[in-house]
């Protein structure tokens, strides 16, 4: 972008996606829920009968009905480090931050590699420059970099639910984060310009990995009473990592990029150890086994709610 330009235009640019939002408010759905909580079961009934339709089952049978509210217990966020979730919500912390820590650590550690010529990088193609006002600009093909970069993270974000489906959560997050580790290493190094190229490569698609993963990961180590507000809170606490890695990393790079990446080395060490202490695999569970505070190996139950609620002409409660 010229630099003429100025920030608020690509502020604004970057917002225009958000207006497809609008014309989603009249195709999506509203929650069935919701609607039976405020008894509108005959949009209930037409909302069902067309979901069944997209999924090829059979309609609901029966009446529908919405049983009064019980009165809720509340959970507050301080139960989140209290036992038995203790051991899990410092783990998910420190991961969590961890892996966000490096996400926005590597977005702006690229172009600083690619303007200061690390290990050779820019010898590819040209790159930062200062203009006659003093101004550094950005050459169109670290731009193009940049975009090559961010689609990277494509692969990771794809690789994610299959492993995790496949081998579990636990599992995707050790290699995700020990292959992370490895390859941050091996950039700090600095064997080769290819292998540099590489080796980011790598790193884009594991630390895809694990932050995907992670969001999976969180909810399913809670019971619903505390489900959202555990989900809430590491979100916020990733926000730690997240401005650590912006603002230290911008400050390193301007000592020494490799100090940025011996940091972002000790914080993978610290986070990959914390992997290998999970205790839950909540592969093949419902939330319910999930959250549960006992780690039991048993699979949730194959009979699906549709075929459940097919066996009954009783009311089906929403």
């Amino acid at each position: 972008m010229p630099y003429n330009w100025g920030w608020r235009y690509l502020i604004l640019l970057a917002a225009l996606p958000c207006l497809i939002t609008i014309p989603l408010l009249h195709i999506c759905d509203e929650s069935v829920r919701y609607l039976a909580v405020k008894g509108r079961l005959d949009e209930v009934k037409i909302i069902c009968d067309k979901i069944s339709e997209q999924n090829n089952a059979a309609k609901l049978n029966g009446e529908i009905f919405c049983p009064p509210a019980k009165k809720s217990v509340k959970a507050l966020n301080t139960d989140l480090f209290k036992e038995p979730f203790l051991r899990r919500t410092v783990l998910l912390v420190i991961t969590f931050g961890a892996s966000v820590w490096v996400f926005y650590a590597f977005m702006y550690l690229l172009p600083d590699m690619m303007a200061h010529g690390y290990c050779h990088l820019s010898d590819w193609f040209q790159v930062t420059h200062l203009n006659e006002n003093g101004c550094e600009i950005y050459t169109r093909e670290e731009y193009v970099f940049l975009i090559v970069v961010n689609l990277l993270y494509l692969p990771g974000y794809t690789i994610s639910p299959i492993t995790a489906e496949y081998w579990g959560r636990r599992p995707t997050l050790w290699y995700s984060f020990w292959g992370g580790l490895v390859t941050t290493i091996l950039l700090l190094i600095c064997i080769h310009p290819v292998v540099v190229y590489i080796n980011l490569f790598l790193v884009i698609n594991f630390y895809g990995i694990s932050v995907a993963t992670l969001w999976l990961y969180v909810p399913e180590n809670y019971p619903t009473i505390l489900r959202s507000s555990a989900t809430g809170a590491h979100n916020g606490f990733s926000k730690v990592g997240a401005a650590c890695g912006t603002f230290l990393t911008e400050y390193l790079d301007s000592v020494q990029i490799r100090y940025s990446i011996a940091v972002l080395v000790v914080v993978l060490v610290i986070s990959s150890i914390a992997t290998l202490f999970f205790q839950l695999e909540t592969k093949g569970k419902s939330l319910k086994d999930g959250g549960d505070t006992k780690i039991s190996p048993e699979p949730m139950s194959e009979i699906s709610l549709q075929e459940r609620m097919n066996k009954t002409d009783e009311p089906h409660t929403i």
